[in-house]
């Protein structure tokens, strides 16, 4: 078999059909709605509670902390808060196990490399260049000007803080990664209709309900838009599939580029009601998450594999929850220190920075030497016994040289 695509060809394993991947989605859906479960029960209760002293400037404040992430103001500490958060991704990564294993009936591991065990010194590597980089960067900022940190260290605050980050952070974090850039960015490129589709409708009723708490109205008006781009979609690929019109939609959707850029802006969106929206601009802040995503996704195509982004996402992740927070942050921790001001400009900057710098790393140690594929057109190797007819999107879609036999 080929490396060339040889992460995207791990979805042609187990039960690969489309309505796998609509099942799997409604599974995960359900997960992270289920670990979510207990945070927004109490914070209804709070709400509610507030909302019986009729005051509407109470209630409005109430809105505005819950948009903040400040759960202090409805007497949750912060390391509490942190955990009930955390608690919604250990809910969604245990339904994308049972998506991938039960569902499609494929180990976990075909969604995080195309071994065949998981190199963990290939996400330790990771981790740790992150997090120096990012610790050296911090360094400099605090010596350019100490007096923006504040010293907030609290050992009993602090002990909760940390067993909770390396217990639990690692599930927030890897949820993010193994759904984003492993299932959905193998997926994609295999059944584009089906789950685009399901992408924006689940968007769709995630977003109107959390327009709904402040205007119903606007909540239906963009889970119509949400639905009506879903159809849209949906009707153009089945017209080219049935050779009524002929737009290259497919042969689009067979470059890896196009996953990633999806599962890129989707991971942009999905922080999109984190607090740093609100404080520091939706365009400035999307730079950033949709440009992580990008970082992400291309050093996974590139390596075949999600190890270095896990060990990544965990350290970036790690060194916010442990030692600087600042206002707006949608990590509220107990950290070390605490930043009074941040300027996004030099923030974005900074991280353009460690992005490059990683890339010259991690190019120089794996020695990634094609990347003409990210654009090139995937080329699957049918295993022995599957019938190409099986995959919905192969059906039609394929020249000789795309569909080979092993």
């Amino acid at each position: 078999m080929s490396k060339k695509h040889a992460f995207f060809q791990r979805a042609l394993e187990g039960q690969n059909k489309w309505w796998s991947y609509f099942a799997g989605m409604i599974l995960v859906s359900v997960g992270f709605s289920l670990g979510q479960t207990p945070i927004t029960v109490i914070l209804l209760y709070k709400i509610a509670q507030i909302a019986k002293d009729g005051e509407p400037s109470a209630i409005l404040e109430a809105n505005e902390k819950l948009m903040a992430y400040d759960f202090t103001y409805f007497g949750l500490s912060n390391n509490l808060s942190f955990f009930l958060i955390l608690l919604t991704f250990v809910g969604g990564i245990a339904f994308v196990y049972l998506s991938v294993v039960k569902v499609h009936k494929r180990p976990f591991r075909s969604i995080i490399t195309t071994e065949r065990s998981i190199n963990w010194k290939k996400i330790g590597f990771g981790f740790a260049v992150w997090f120096g980089i990012t610790f050296i960067l911090e360094a400099i900022g605090y010596s350019l000007d100490s007096d923006n940190y504040v010293w907030t260290f609290n050992w009993m605050s602090f002990i909760p803080l940390l067993i909770m980050c390396i217990l639990l952070l690692p599930l927030q974090t890897s949820f993010e990664e193994v759904f984003m850039r492993g299932y959905l960015m193998q997926g994609i490129p295999l059944h584009p209709n089906t789950i685009l589709i399901s992408i924006l409708l689940a968007g769709g009723v995630l977003h109107a309900m959390s327009l709904a708490q402040t205007d119903v109205s606007l909540a239906l008006m963009v889970f119509g838009i949400y639905y009506s781009a879903g159809l849209i979609i949906g009707v153009l690929f089945y017209l080219e599939k049935k050779g009524k019109i002929q737009l290259g939609l497919y042969q689009l959707v067979r470059r890896p580029i196009f996953p990633l850029m999806v599962t890129s802006i989707m991971f942009g969106l999905m922080h999109g009601m984190n607090p740093e929206i609100a404080e520091f601009g939706f365009a400035k802040m999307m730079v950033f998450y949709i440009g992580m995503g990008v970082f992400l996704g291309l050093i996974t195509l590139l390596d075949e594999s999600l190890e270095l982004a896990l060990g990544i996402h965990f350290g970036n992740n790690l060194f916010g929850a442990l030692f600087v927070s600042f206002d707006g942050s949608a990590l509220q921790t107990p950290t070390l220190f605490r930043a009074l001001e941040m300027n996004t400009d030099y923030m974005l900057v900074g991280w353009f920075g460690m992005v490059t710098l990683f890339m010259i790393i991690a190019q120089f140690r794996y020695k990634w030497s094609n990347w003409g594929k990210l654009f090139q057109k995937i080329q699957y190797v049918v295993p022995e016994g599957l019938e190409v007819d099986d995959i919905a999107y192969l059906n039609n879609q394929n020249t000789s040289e795309d569909v080979q036999p092993v």
